[in-house]
């Protein structure tokens, strides 16, 4: 199971779940550690992505001339025998 299918599954079983039911505290304090790691999770793919973004175009090369910018990357050699 994954952990979006896991997440909605606790979201529905709380809302199914009546208010006086002795399971229904339990159920929402995981239904809320659950929202919380999946928050965490995004957070942390959410700067993976933009490290890797940052990499890309500190890679680059800017020339500026008089009425253009050129963007360029240097040239990757793979020489294989």
């Amino acid at each position: 199971m994954n952990k979006i299918s896991t997440f909605l599954k606790f979201q529905h079983l709380c809302k199914l779940t009546p208010a006086d039911h002795y399971d229904r505290p339990d159920l929402t304090v995981a239904h809320e550690a659950m929202r919380e790691v999946a928050l965490s999770i995004n957070d942390v793919k959410r700067d993976l992505d933009t490290i890797s973004s940052i990499d890309q175009i500190q890679s680059r090369y800017l020339f500026l001339f008089d009425k253009i910018l050129i963007v360029c990357k240097p040239k990757v050699r793979n020489y294989s025998k």
